[in-house]
């Protein structure tokens, strides 16, 4: 795979991810895109910190527990600065 298709999936996955929360299983789905590419798109959205845990619940396909990821600030959660 070369370096364009790699831009072009991570846009539609990062896109995908921006209209609702979604599990990895969902998107992939969605975008016809390799789950193990969606996973690795993830991994470096997280470290550009630009996407983020929504929430846990139960993926709509699989009916297992899976986390909900967004990249659309206003699912962000608030941060909570304090201890006590």
């Amino acid at each position: 795979m070369n370096s364009e298709v790699r831009k072009d999936q991570l846009k539609t996955v990062s896109e995908a991810f921006s209209e609702a929360p979604a599990t990895m299983l969902m998107i992939a789905r969605r975008t016809g895109i390799e789950r193990a590419n969606i996973c690795r798109y993830v991994a470096t959205m997280r470290k550009a910190d630009s996407i983020f845990f929504v929430r846990k619940g139960f993926c709509a396909i699989t009916k297992h527990t899976a986390n909900y990821l967004s990249t659309n600030e206003s699912y962000r959660p608030a941060k909570d600065w304090t201890l006590f």
